[in-house]
């Protein structure tokens, strides 16, 4: 694996306005891009000067679990000149009545040809992990006339059997995100 950074800012009392680009009927939001400027234009800058790192390198990478695979699967589509890798697990697609599928997924462009996208869910639990919304984002991705998205080459979708919607499931996977995204050898560039 290449040597790698991470930043895990803290969530806030705000998580679910930070963590969302739309405003929910039922939950509010909708601060996700004054949340990602925030992380580019201050956060990033002020831990790039303490660690002495170079935000220009072209490969920053972001990726967050529920609501946080909701923001970066957002950031990487509407930000792919930053973002170069994206993990979105157990991503909240569900948000907003599942306008992720029908407004953000349309605005992939071939700007997105440069990244590696990791999108995963499990099956099990209560909602199943949003295992039905997470595969019609996966199939409406793949499915794009662009060369951007070629599930095996530059976009990897996993379902992790019996995994739920928790940190207990995350972690138990964390490394296949890691692998694929960050290791980049044949071996991982493969549909599971």
């Amino acid at each position: 694996m290449e040597s790698t950074f991470v930043v895990g800012p803290y969530n806030t009392p705000d998580r679910i306005a930070e963590y969302t680009y739309s405003v929910d009927p039922q939950y509010g939001g909708g601060k996700g891009d004054l949340y990602l400027d925030f992380v580019w234009d201050t956060l990033m800058p002020a831990v790039a000067q303490q660690f002495k790192m170079n935000l220009k390198s072209g490969d920053i990478g972001i990726m967050g679990s529920s609501l946080g695979g909701l923001i970066s699967c957002y950031a990487g589509i509407t930000r792919p000149q930053i973002y170069t890798t994206v993990g979105c697990m157990s991503s909240s697609f569900w948000w907003n009545n599942f306008d992720f599928l029908s407004t953000i997924v349309p605005k992939i462009t071939p700007k997105n040809s440069k990244q590696r996208y990791y999108i995963d869910s499990g099956d099990s639990g209560d909602t199943d992990d949003g295992r039905t919304g997470t595969s019609a984002v996966a199939s409406a991705m793949v499915q794009i006339k662009d060369p951007s998205f070629q599930l095996g080459t530059n976009f990897y979708w996993y379902l992790q059997r019996g995994g739920q919607h928790n940190e207990a499931s995350w972690s138990s996977r964390f490394d296949i995100p890691m692998q694929y995204l960050y290791f980049h050898d044949a071996l991982y560039n493969r549909v599971p």
